[in-house]
């Protein structure tokens, strides 16, 4: 009941169950998570966002072949049709950097609040270019953003999400710095 927190993000874990090469949870499965997570979370949280269970082709080290990708795009959208059905406007698709503009105008249409997920494996110059590339196009779409490992001290100074998901500050802390 005396929670400070306001406003919490799920996430669906889908990231890394691809990166240890794991099945990810289906989206019943991950319903069943959300509903329960959300029926205990304190009264006091006003705001439960919930990112969509996004399918991500190939893995690590194994670029898929474009039907794959496809493949995962569309099955992708059938979750967050799925999900958000079941819990309306507080879902949020999932753009990844690779995804191309015209994906990422079409992931636009689809929610005010997006996902957008950044490659790991490139290096932070290039992944900074992607998340001011991707912020250009919504930005004067009024789309709010949250980062998606949106790691890197550079990539936090230098770019303007709404919300991120990023360890940088802890592994910081843990070290006696600050990040300012």
């Amino acid at each position: 009941p005396k929670c400070a927190m306001r406003e919490v993000m799920l996430d669906s874990g889908a990231f890394t169950a691809w990166t240890k090469g794991e099945k990810e949870l289906s989206v019943d499965e991950l319903s069943r998570v959300y509903e329960d997570t959300i029926r205990k979370m304190s009264k006091s949280v006003k705001e439960i966002w919930l990112i969509n269970l996004d399918v991500i082709p190939g893995g690590p080290g194994r670029v898929p072949p474009p039907a794959e990708i496809q493949k995962c795009l569309d099955d992708s959208d059938v979750n967050y049709k799925i999900l958000r059905k079941k819990f309306g406007d507080r879902v949020l698709p999932v753009y990844h950097q690779t995804e191309g503009v015209a994906r990422l105008k079409q992931i636009a249409r689809m929610a005010d609040y997006i996902g957008l997920g950044f490659r790991q494996d490139f290096s932070e110059a290039d992944r900074i270019r992607y998340a001011e590339e991707a912020l250009a196009v919504l930005a004067p779409l009024g789309k709010r953003t949250h980062g998606l490992a949106t790691t890197g001290y550079k990539m936090l100074s230098r770019t303007c999400f709404d919300s991120v998901d990023s360890a940088t500050w802890l592994y910081v802390a843990a070290m006696g710095g600050i990040m300012f």
